[in-house]
């Protein structure tokens, strides 16, 4: 490693551990602001608590893998404790999305009786979590209780390498995982490669301002790919929740629409992630490894 750079890497590595107290003091804000409608700040929340995880896989390396574990999985608990909220809105959204592409003679009344429901169900979460088990005060506990033990954590490694080790792992994963999306098509396989296409597109977003050459276009493919994915996801848990509420009782043409819109929408987006992903997981890890050091105008010794 050039000796010359050597004052940069550790400042990044230290940079990205001030990220976490950041993005935690972001979190505590949000959890105060009763201004923003409850929802809003669940998904708000939710981003952060990625963006803090992103930043521990980055730093996985340089802080240990105890360590990683035990804040990963903190900041995983956190964000379990509102996952259902968020899965409400993601339905609802979507939702709302297709009813829109109905025949006008079956909008009105599939948005009155699903969309209304749907609504009335994210508002149910929204009030237990807020009102009855006290979620959000418990989160905000936990949040403010846990900020000095980041400051304190040591950073073993705080070469470049370090980090750019982590991302040769993700994308080494993520491979791994395309491959047997190819091969069997299996759901699980497939969240396993949303999660680490994910994963990339956080880590080089977050390398993008240091980085001295551009690393934009890379980051708005993993985008696209990860958007695909993630809309894959949101289908299969739409499926799920109309057919355990039997679509809500509509008109049985409409329901065959909806149900069919879905499904469609649903390969579309699939077929789109994966052709891109075969674009972009060409090369060996080593090499992606090597080309985001030449980013840095670094390279291994």
């Amino acid at each position: 490693m050039k000796k010359t750079s050597a004052y940069k890497e550790k400042s990044l590595c230290c940079k990205f551990q001030g990220k976490i107290v950041i993005g935690m003091g972001e979190i505590l804000q949000l959890l105060k602001d009763e201004s923003i409608e409850d929802h809003t700040r669940i998904h708000e929340i939710r981003r952060s608590v990625k963006k803090i995880r992103a930043i521990l896989r980055l730093l996985r390396d340089s802080m240990g893998y105890p360590v990683y574990i035990r804040e990963n999985n903190f900041f995983r608990d956190v964000s379990r404790k509102l996952s259902k909220v968020r899965d409400s809105e993601v339905i609802l959204k979507q939702t709302e999305s297709i009813i829109n592409h109905l025949p006008s003679k079956y909008k009105k009344i599939s948005s009155d009786r699903i969309i209304h429901e749907l609504i009335r169900q994210r508002d149910e979460l929204i009030g237990l979590i807020r009102d009855q088990d006290e979620t959000l005060d418990v989160i905000q506990a936990e949040i403010q209780g846990h900020v000095e033990q980041i400051r304190k954590i040591h950073l073993k490694n705080k070469s470049f390498t370090a980090i750019s080790s982590g991302i040769k792992r993700i994308y080494r994963q993520a491979r791994k995982y395309l491959k047997a999306t190819i091969h069997t098509g299996d759901p699980e396989m497939i969240h396993c490669l949303r999660k680490r296409v994910r994963y990339l597109w956080y880590h080089l977003s977050m390398l993008k301002k240091s980085a001295p050459k551009d690393l934009k276009p890379q980051i708005r493919k993993l985008h696209v790919i990860s958007e695909n994915l993630g809309v894959y996801r949101d289908c299969r848990l739409l499926l799920k929740t109309l057919e355990k509420n039997e679509f809500f009782q509509i008109h049985e043409d409409a329901s065959r629409i909806i149900h069919k819109n879905i499904i469609h929408l649903q390969e579309k987006v699939l077929l789109n992630a994966v052709t891109q992903s075969e674009k972009f997981f060409t090369d060996r890890p080593s090499k992606f490894e090597n080309n985001i050091l030449k980013y840095f105008n670094l390279s291994h010794s």
